[in-house]
């Protein structure tokens, strides 16, 4: 649970979930860590065809490092056919 009165201390967020979750993670037997989340959170968005602008806005990155890594995700929608008409 976040705590709004913690102070922040060096991390950029105020609440480090880290321990935490990598100690779900070794309870359970699971080897996952928690940029492989976000990389699975970040591919799936994309595939579902959510615009890599918001998720590169909900990841914090730029467009162009969004698009870089998950641009061939995207779905193929066929636009394009209308602009050619």
């Amino acid at each position: 649970m976040l705590r709004p009165n913690k102070a922040q201390g060096a991390w950029k967020y105020r609440y480090d979930f880290s321990r935490m979750v990598e100690g779900h993670f070794e309870n359970v037997g699971v080897r996952c860590s928690i940029h492989d989340m976000r990389r699975s959170f970040a591919s799936n968005a994309v595939s579902s065809g959510i615009s890599l602008y918001i998720i590169a806005k909900w990841l914090g990155d730029g467009y162009e490092v969004i698009e870089r890594s998950y641009g061939y995700l995207a779905p193929n929608t066929g636009e394009i056919n209308k602009v050619v008409r």
